[in-house]
């Protein structure tokens, strides 16, 4: 399969910026990979390993959001340090089988032969796949494999992972700590093992759901139009076409949706979508 890329080319600008921290209010220590990003989502960045983060000066002005996993949201105009509050309502322990970890089994594909590439899409900031629930006996998330491609090495993104509601949307979200993949330079499956956050799915499906990381670790410069230079963010995430569409972003506008992503028929007669290239291992 010839490689297909969809970009998305985030060209920041490279005038004056001010540089904030975020912290925990109860250590004081700087919280990293924070998504920091405007009210009205035109602009968006995340936090440095030590909490640091800069905004060109035309935005400076804005009400921004901060989201961390494990943190309370907070939305206000930008402070020199802005304080994050610890959550202080854990998710309770729904589970009294203990997990066992005798059984496997594997949820989603990773297909080698039909791979194409794609950057994060510029429509929304959290996207990713539905995977739904084959065996009520492995419903404890064990491992997370991703098919990467990336020019630099330890490109990092995050990944969240949500129940589905009723309805079938991405609902709650079920881990409390932080879950950072690290990409490795070209092609490759990058594997994250969190068997010992012990993420449980109570519902019919769950969602592995992508966070870009704008931070500079992960960019790199490239040549675009008119010998223009612009900035881009890896990793690139694998996609592989199918006739099911398992696709779900966050819409600015309209909350969870399901995407189709056509693919191309100069490239592809008989599948209809393309989704990513992620595998999950479930135990008991």
């Amino acid at each position: 399969m010839k490689q297909l890329l969809f970009f998305f080319l985030l060209s920041l600008p490279t005038l004056a910026q001010k540089t904030f921290f975020i912290k925990d209010a109860a250590t004081n220590k700087g919280i990293p990979y924070v998504s920091i990003f405007t009210s009205d989502r035109t602009f968006k960045i995340n936090t440095e390993p030590t909490g640091s983060f800069s905004v060109p000066d035309e935005f400076l002005g804005n009400t921004f959001v901060f989201d961390a996993v494990g943190y309370e949201s907070k939305q206000q105009e930008l402070a020199d340090v802005v304080l994050l509050e610890p959550k202080s309502e854990l998710l309770e322990e729904l589970v009294i089988t203990p997990r066992l970890g005798t059984r496997e089994i594997n949820v989603g594909k990773i297909d080698k032969k039909k791979e194409g590439y794609i950057f994060f899409s510029e429509h929304s900031f959290l996207q990713g796949s539905e995977f739904r629930i084959k065996d009520d006996r492995n419903r404890f998330i064990k491992e997370i494999h991703v098919r990467t491609n990336s020019k630099i090495n330890n490109a990092k993104f995050a990944v969240r992972i949500y129940n589905s509601n009723a309805g079938g949307l991405p609902n709650e979200l079920i881990n409390e700590a932080p879950i950072i993949i690290n990409a490795k330079k070209g092609r490759g499956t990058s594997t994250i093992n969190i068997e010992d956050l012990k993420i449980y799915v109570d519902s019919e499906s769950f969602f592995v759901i992508f966070e870009q990381l704008y931070i500079e670790q992960n960019s790199r410069m490239i040549k675009w139009e008119d010998n223009k230079m612009v900035k881009i963010y890896e990793p690139k995430i694998g996609i592989t076409p199918s006739e099911e569409s398992f696709t779900w972003f966050l819409s600015r506008e309209k909350g969870w949706k399901k995407a189709g992503m056509p693919t191309d028929p100069e490239y592809y007669t008989k599948e209809k979508y393309f989704n990513y290239q992620i595998e999950v291992t479930l135990t008991n």
